[in-house]
């Protein structure tokens, strides 16, 4: 559990070293760490000034780490479960003034921590940089992984309008973090949310960096997106139980109700009509599941936790 500290330290002092730590928890992917670790060791900024810790949160295989990426990466395991305990595990382990949070199915672009260190810097560290995660879609895409790709993270919208970043892009100083307190452990989703929200509660509010960027893939299967569906059905649940003065209720529920979600899918303009459809029956499943899941939240059963 986080510890909550008002006090606000250093903000630009906190930028002269710009010693960076890279976290990223991973869970059950290989390829994925080890195509986003490729990503990591071929960043712009200085090789002597970050370093990137992953935090394998109990993977079965444990995650291996390829000797070719030699000192600049390392590996941590976490088996508390859920990403927001492997990343304070990283935080706990890191050296750097500067945590740049991704995740493992993400590609950071080559001058990611450049951009994210520099929107820190024009900010005069004030604040908290949440950049773009954009998608790329395969050449068949699926029904799931189409729903997935045109929903997206809307890091725009989250931050300007609901005032959180996903962790998938994420750049905070280390005075940042010891003065808000560490993720909520005990939130398998909406740990970003709830973080941020305690952030600008104490005076660091979230700004939108378009220039920083990571690219990752949708979800393709429909059993992953029923699980994650899971997983923030239970994350809303016991934000909503915080009953926490920096938690606001009507930032917590869905984007959209059902009736909105469907009548934005057949609305919309960039896809055929025989995909539109396509969309609207997995939203239905989807929006079934998570409808079933707070039911089945209510009755005192456990939480999806991956």
């Amino acid at each position: 559990m986080y510890s909550m500290q008002t006090e606000k330290k250093h903000t630009c002092k906190d930028l002269k070293r710009r010693f960076v730590s890279v976290i990223v928890p991973v869970f059950n992917d290989q390829s994925g760490i080890d195509a986003a670790i490729n990503a990591l060791a071929e960043q712009t900024w200085p090789k002597d000034s970050y370093e990137i810790i992953i935090v394998d949160n109990a993977s079965n295989p444990q995650i291996k780490l390829n000797p070719s990426f030699g000192d600049i990466a390392r590996i941590l395991i976490c088996t508390t479960p859920g990403a927001y305990a492997a990343r304070n595990s990283g935080i706990d382990n890191a050296k750097g003034d500067i945590f740049a949070f991704t995740d493992a199915d993400c590609l950071p672009a080559p001058d990611w921590i450049h951009t994210g260190v520099s929107a820190l810097k024009g900010n005069k560290g004030h604040c908290i940089v949440g950049g773009e995660v954009t998608m790329t879609l395969s050449p068949k895409p699926t029904a799931v992984e189409l729903y997935r790709y045109l929903t997206g993270f809307t890091q725009r919208e989250n931050i300007e309008q609901r005032g959180f970043s996903v962790t998938a892009n994420m750049f905070v100083t280390r005075s940042q973090v010891q003065s808000v307190g560490k993720f909520d452990e005990g939130l398998l989703s909406g740990g970003d949310l709830e973080w941020c929200w305690r952030a600008g509660h104490s005076g660091w509010p979230v700004v939108f960096a378009p220039e920083v960027i990571v690219t990752t893939v949708p979800r393709i299967s429909l059993l992953k997106a029923v699980r994650q569906v899971r997983r923030v059905a239970g994350g809303r649940r016991n934000l909503l139980k915080m009953k926490a003065v920096h938690v606001n209720p009507k930032r917590v529920r869905p984007r959209r109700t059902a009736r909105e979600a469907a009548r934005w899918i057949l609305s919309h303009p960039d896809v055929s009509l025989w995909n539109r459809f396509r969309m609207l029956g997995i939203a239905s499943i989807l929006k079934t599941v998570h409808f079933i899941e707070r039911i089945r939240l209510t009755q005192g059963v456990s939480a999806e936790r991956r």
